[in-house]
């Protein structure tokens, strides 16, 4: 047995030998590295020597540099910045800081350690060199490779909501270490992160993060996100741009027949890249009183999908009887929380009435006739007290119309003098001690229809006899371009080609006090017992029309 531990001494004492020899071989040739600038430089040259760089792996806000200004110096030097060299790339990064502070003056024989203040995360896994800087004075310097660290940011989705984006990050596989994520960036300012941190990543494992953030004011554009660790190392990410949604409510329209409801349409504008989600309507009123009516499509239930440079109708259930003449908003929402802009309108006021069907007969030239209605939704009656033709008054009877009818209405006045041309009508009424007017624009016929029939030819086939005077008043030509018939919301132009007198591309003319009557084969057979409206055109767009029922 003696023997045997004798042995097992001898081992380990020449264990420790070559532990030993290796550790005195590596000194020796990091000196003779290190001394080989020394004993090449020539006489009378100032020159630095980089003896050694470490970069922490624990802390990659900052990497250490040792230097040596050697005995065999021509001088002293001053030391004013680092730079790091891309080995591959040869692409330089400037290093203006450092502990101690530079400019530092380095003397002759000395050596000086300095903490040079560069995040290093940029650099993580390429082999680089650290080079001084004192004016033109030469270096001596190695090339380092450092420790493989990276993130990977991926899995952008910002089309949830405006509030939040989500992102991916990953350690990456072939990293050295694992990390702590200890901040999130967004536009240099910290952002409130799901799950919350600090978050341990380690090596190759993948975590999901919802940022808050509002990114709606950006329309279009991207952001710059930044993700850091406990142990310094930072990650940039330029996200893709972000969807933009320009959508504003375009009108809100009353049913005059029905104060139950309003209609409201909402548009997404051409320059919209986002299709949003609208989830909720509601109606202020003027004392500052919100009111959710219940809508059509159910916007709670089955929110509706707006794609851009569309619109959508919604219809909304809120009687507005009882707010006559009040300003109220519109206001819109989005389950993906973009803004709508709002729409303020003004509710009816207690009388809706109009004017409309206003007619002149060139057969006729002393009189015209108009409608009045007021309108259901009115809660009051309306006096209709006169009728002006330009500045002139017309003799009519004044009328009282109750709501929800309507009233025709003659008048007497002597238009002669203003054939062919555009004249005002103005309707004047009162109610409740208020007054009131409508007023519309008509251009006044020169020529019209002054008879209409149907009948068969010999042959049994159908047509129409139009018979169009132009008033012998009249200041000119009446040049026929088309005749068309309006019948079951349904219009049939009829071809000119094949009428008598044969309306040609130029059109029939009908000079004054002229009349002509046009045959035109059409079947009326399938519209016995119905209305058929005939409509007359001219050159100059104007047209007159009558009607007839087949019987």
């Amino acid at each position: 047995m003696r023997p045997r531990k004798s042995n097992l001494t001898i081992s380990s004492l020449w264990m420790a030998l070559l532990i030993l020899a290796s550790l005195i071989i590596g000194a020796l040739v990091s000196y003779m590295w290190v001394m080989a600038g020394f004993w090449n430089m020539p006489q009378n040259m100032t020159a630095l020597v980089v003896e050694d760089v470490t970069f922490p792996s624990d802390n990659f806000t900052y990497f250490n540099v040792t230097l040596i200004n050697p005995s065999n110096s021509a001088s002293d030097l001053n030391l004013t910045s680092f730079k790091v060299v891309d080995g591959v790339t040869n692409e330089t990064y400037d290093v203006p800081d450092a502990e101690p502070a530079v400019p530092f003056n380095m003397t002759i024989g000395t050596r000086q350690t300095f903490k040079c203040l560069k995040n290093w995360s940029s650099f993580a896994g390429k082999t680089v060199r650290v080079e001084p800087v004192a004016g033109s004075t030469s270096f001596l310097s190695k090339e380092y490779t450092l420790p493989q660290v990276k993130l990977v940011i991926s899995g952008f989705n910002a089309s949830e909501n405006v509030n939040y984006f989500n992102l991916t990050v990953q350690n990456y596989p072939s990293s050295t270490m694992n990390l702590s994520i200890s901040e999130i960036l967004v536009g240099h300012l910290p952002a409130n992160v799901t799950p919350a941190l600090p978050f341990n990543l380690s090596v190759g494992q993948s975590q999901p993060f919802q940022i808050e953030w509002n990114w709606e004011t950006l329309t279009g554009a991207n952001a710059t996100v930044l993700v850091k660790t406990a142990e310094g190392f930072e990650q940039t990410y330029v996200t893709p741009n972000f969807l933009s949604a320009f959508v504003y409510v375009d009108e809100i329209r009353f049913d005059y027949n029905n104060s139950s409801y309003l209609n409201v349409t909402v548009r997404s504008a051409s320059e919209s890249t986002a299709e949003i989600t609208i989830s909720k309507l509601n109606i202020t009123l003027s004392n500052g009183t919100t009111v959710m009516p219940q809508t059509d499509p159910i916007l709670y239930a089955l929110p509706i999908k707006l794609p851009p440079n569309e619109s959508k109708l919604i219809t909304c259930f809120w009687d507005w009887s009882n707010f006559r003449n009040e300003p109220i908003t519109v206001q819109v929402f989005t389950r993906e929380g973009f803004t709508i802009q709002n729409k303020t309108t003004t509710t009816p006021p207690s009388v809706v009435w109009n004017i409309g069907d206003i007619r002149f007969d060139v057969n006729d030239l002393e009189h015209f006739s108009l409608n009045v209605t007021n309108m259901p939704v009115s809660v009051q009656e309306v006096n209709i007290t006169e009728v002006v033709f330009n500045q002139n008054n017309t003799i009519m009877t004044p009328i009282i119309v109750t709501s929800g009818s309507q009233n025709r209405i003659q008048c007497m006045y002597n238009w002669t003098a203003f054939l062919g041309s555009s004249i005002n009508i103005t309707v004047r009424a009162t109610y409740s001690g208020k007054q009131t007017s409508q007023s519309e624009t008509v251009q006044l016929p020169y020529f019209g229809v002054v008879n209409a029939l149907y009948s068969n030819f010999s042959t049994g086939n159908p047509y129409l006899n139009i018979t169009v005077c132009n008033s012998e008043h009249s200041k000119m030509n009446a040049t026929i371009v088309q005749i068309s018939v309006s019948v079951d919301n349904s219009t049939f132009v009829l071809d000119g080609t094949i009428t008598a007198p044969r309306i040609s591309t130029g059109g029939y003319t009908i000079t004054p006090a002229e009349e002509t009557t046009f045959t035109c084969p059409w079947d009326w057979s399938p519209y016995v017992g119905k209305d058929i409206t005939i409509f007359v055109k001219a050159s100059n767009g104007f047209q007159v029309s009558t009607t007839l029922t087949i019987v």
